[in-house]
């Protein structure tokens, strides 16, 4: 229950430790519990942000960090793109508790292991879409459509981005901007029509593209 504010000075992949300073006493803790430090949720920089804010990854003891990380969880799950799916579905679990700062963590990870992973792109896009960045959102679930165009999923989500556009012209009552509504309901219907035809199995495709037609005054449809 102890709530530390603390400095990370590195970590020890073969051990899956990590040395933090707290208040100049040095400690150590396993990997997976450093990103839930308070300091790093109060201020978690481009961490929390997708592929990390865009910002390249240049500095010396970074790449020795994700050089680190990207051996230590290839040596457990035996190939990139398998530790890549690993660090995702951490990634899930923590957005399933309303953790999006470290849901967001886990996916970055996800990213540097494998960053052609369109899985990934779905992740990023519906941590963006939880903080209602429509714009990020949309973005997210274009590349992982640009990766893989017929992850069903990932194109349903994306009616829900688009729903979520439509919804911002409402609540800032922009008149003049009522045929754009219109046109995110209708781009986002077809997404939902496209992902359904993709996985009819989906139920997530059903609801999201129900409410849209709802929104768009089709009742029976």
């Amino acid at each position: 229950g102890e709530v530390m504010k603390a400095k990370i000075l590195g970590q020890d992949v073969k051990k899956r430790t990590g040395a933090i300073d707290v208040n100049g006493t040095r400690r150590e803790l396993a990997v997976d519990d450093i990103v839930d430090i308070a300091e790093m949720h109060a201020d978690p920089g481009p961490a929390a942000q997708p592929m990390y804010g865009g910002e390249p990854r240049t500095s010396p003891d970074q790449q020795l960090m994700d050089q680190q990380f990207i051996d230590g969880a290839v040596r457990h799950a035996g190939t990139r793109e398998a530790a890549s799916q690993e660090w995702m579905q951490a990634g899930w679990e923590y957005h399933d508790r309303g953790d999006l700062v470290t849901a967001m963590m886990r996916f970055n990870q996800a990213w540097l292991l494998d960053p052609r992973n369109p899985d990934v792109f779905w992740g990023f896009g519906t941590v963006s879409l939880a903080k209602r960045n429509a714009d990020e959102a949309i973005e997210m679930f274009q590349k992982a459509l640009g990766l893989d165009p017929r992850h069903a999923i990932a194109r349903c989500s994306l009616g829900s981005a688009y729903q979520l556009k439509m919804a911002e012209i409402v609540q800032n009552r922009q008149t003049d901007q009522r045929s754009a509504a219109e046109r995110y309901l209708e781009q986002s219907a077809r997404a939902c029509q496209q992902g359904a035809a993709l996985d009819p199995t989906e139920e997530y495709c059903f609801t999201t593209w129900a409410k849209t037609l709802a929104f768009q005054g089709k009742y029976a449809e």
